[in-house]
């Protein structure tokens, strides 16, 4: 035998009393009747049950969700642009605008004076229909 097998041997037979001790221990104070460890088996098998079925919920509800918005996408109808429509040009109407426009236009500046001489006639001839 080496040296260092025999230091080995000199500390396990010091200790070994105390790991026997230790193990005796352990064993008596794990002795329980056959009815708890049922109880402790049942327990356990009903946790790990219910952590199986809770588990597959999140993962259910993922899936439902997105098989609900890819649903959505592909039946939700997509935007179309409004059909154009080309009208034929009315020259009454495109008359009438024109005129419009040129109604709505201020009066040029080289002839305000024109339209302030007919306003002025306007109303001396209105004072004149009243005195008659």
């Amino acid at each position: 035998m080496s040296e260092d097998e025999k230091q080995f041997e000199a500390a396990w037979q010091a200790v070994e009393p105390a790991v026997n001790a230790l193990a005796a221990e352990g064993r008596r104070e794990a002795e329980r009747p056959e009815e708890f460890w049922r109880a402790q088996r049942a327990a356990i098998r009903e946790r790990l049950e219910e952590q199986e079925r809770m588990g597959a919920q999140p993962l259910m509800r993922w899936a439902a969700a997105l098989a609900t918005l890819t649903l959505c996408a592909v039946l939700l109808p997509q935007p179309v642009a409004p059909p154009v429509i080309s009208a034929e040009r009315d020259p009454d109407h495109e008359l009438l605008l024109g005129v419009e426009r040129t109604m709505r236009r201020s009066v040029p500046r080289s002839l305000q004076a024109a339209e302030f001489l007919a306003a002025e006639l306007n109303q001396a001839a209105q004072m004149q229909e009243k005195q008659n």
